[in-house]
């Protein structure tokens, strides 16, 4: 092969290389043309969200047809306004707010990402600032984040523009009614290593019960969280190698399944009269086992027991759910499975 047909080869393959790695540059508004988009976070795969708490935004995971998340960039590549669709502008104002008037808002520019976990991004600087300041997630990838400035290439800078018809809504967990529940009176655990609780989860008025109430079992590879409902118990299980992101960087822990347990026995129910009694549940870490233990009015004790199975099958450990009652009749109990990741293997 001639050195010419070489150098040619060359010069089509780096071109044709770059091509591919180009970040989609978004379409810009203006002159009666409208474009929307999704601007989402590449760490913790979270959204820009104008929220009407102080005119503060934040991250949050995305909604379909949420104007608070969609947004539009007026202007050019260098020099845009961002305006949500329901009508506010960003402003930078140490951190990122949202005012309705126009000449308050804040000129940004975008900029080709420097991050090595996330190459094929943009980041937002504000034009007339610093120049190695860019938005920046403050603090971690996830949702709730307050948006404000950091240092260019910062793994929580990097952004990407996803059209409302390509966004992916996360998946969103029912809302449970609970029964009429009356705590134990008087409980002393069996072991000292115990954090016990006399209402379940569900009956909780907590902002994220997830974190704050439920119990956690598991080995460290794989877990779950134990949220001791009766009306719809919830297991949410997870495996410690599903992740989004990159080979140099994880993105945001994904949720590999959810299993509810439903009690249709028809024994109790939303009055006094048919109300749970004796409720308790624990985290007996002696033993690795996180129980709910009740009554119902005829004096029946119902326990449910949850636990990290020693046993392996494979690299893959198992974490068992048993319910028992004490009366010889079975327990009426309805088990179903929601929003387990079929994409993702371990």
């Amino acid at each position: 092969m001639s050195l010419k047909k070489i150098v040619t080869f060359l010069v089509v393959w780096v071109a044709c290389a770059f091509s591919a790695s180009a970040v989609l540059t978004p379409e810009f508004s203006g002159q009666g043309s409208d474009h929307w988009y999704y601007i989402v976070f590449k760490a913790g795969e979270t959204v820009i969200e104008d929220t009407s708490v102080a005119g503060e935004v934040h991250t949050a995971f995305a909604k379909l047809n949420n104007d608070a998340q969609m947004w539009r960039l007026i202007g050019s590549v260098d020099s845009f306004l961002l305006q949500s669709k329901t009508g506010n502008y960003a402003r930078l104002d140490g951190r990122v707010r949202t005012v309705s008037d126009k000449a308050m808002a804040t000129p940004f520019a975008l900029v080709k990402t420097g991050s090595y976990h996330f190459p094929d991004a943009w980041e937002l600087r504000p034009v007339g600032g610093d120049d190695d300041k860019c938005l920046n997630q403050q603090g971690w990838g996830g949702p709730g984040a307050t948006v404000g400035l950091y240092h260019k290439s910062d793994r929580n800078n990097p952004v990407v523009f996803v059209t409302p018809d390509n966004i992916v809504e996360q998946p969103v967990n029912p809302a449970v009614k609970e029964f009429v529940t009356i705590s134990a009176k008087g409980y002393i655990p069996a072991h000292r290593n115990t954090l016990w609780y006399t209402e379940p989860v569900t009956a909780s008025t907590a902002g994220d019960p997830w974190t704050e109430y439920a119990l956690p079992i598991g080995n460290g590879e794989f877990g779950a969280m134990i949220f001791g409902g009766i009306a719809k118990d919830r297991v949410q299980f997870n495996d410690k190698s599903l992740w989004t992101g990159s080979p140099t960087m994880r993105g945001s822990y994904q949720n590999f399944g959810d299993l509810y347990i439903e009690d249709i026995s028809g024994a109790f129910g939303y009055t006094d009269d048919n109300a749970v009694a004796n409720y308790v549940r624990n985290l007996d870490l002696s033993a690795g086992k996180a129980n709910v233990t009740y009554t119902n009015a005829g004096g029946d004790v119902h326990t449910r027991v949850s636990r990290q199975l020693s046993r392996q099958v494979g690299r893959h450990t198992h974490i068992g759910v048993a319910p028992t009652k004490c009366q010889p009749q079975a327990e009426s109990l309805q088990w179903h499975q929601k929003g387990v990741c079929e994409t993702c293997v371990p």
